[in-house]
């Protein structure tokens, strides 16, 4: 994502994908959604435009089958700002034919627990 390769990236992809934001991106003006890879490439590059340097470290991965809860960190800079921060982050991919069909972020693992019907306080995850 950082290269902006976004082909190659976009491989793992369904043609169809959903890609829904967190809501703290969406504060920022990134679009709170997209459907297809050449919608979510658009996001893509406009997360790119708040943030000039964006690391994430995945921690743990929860597979559910059919679907996978990827928990992590991030350490951010602001292009504008200057501003860097670490946060949680944490993707629900959805997963269809081999491939994402859908991809929701957030920015706390004990939100994209949730939306995977999962308890946060039953899990021993390392924080």
């Amino acid at each position: 994502m950082q290269r902006r390769d976004f082909e190659l990236m976009l491989v793992r992809y369904a043609p169809d994908v959903v890609f829904d934001a967190d809501a703290g991106l969406q504060a920022l003006g990134v679009p709170g959604s997209a459907r297809g890879r050449e919608e979510m490439a658009r996001v893509l590059i406009e997360i790119l435009e708040v943030f000039d340097r964006l690391e994430l470290v995945p921690t743990v991965a929860v597979d559910l089958g059919d679907s996978l809860i990827v928990l992590g960190a991030s350490r951010l800079h602001g292009r504008g700002s200057g501003i860097e921060f670490e946060t949680e982050v944490a993707q629900l991919l959805v997963i269809e034919r081999g491939l994402v069909a859908r991809e929701r972020d957030f920015f706390s693992w004990d939100d994209a627990l949730r939306a995977a019907a999962l308890d946060p306080d039953a899990l021993d995850l390392p924080r």
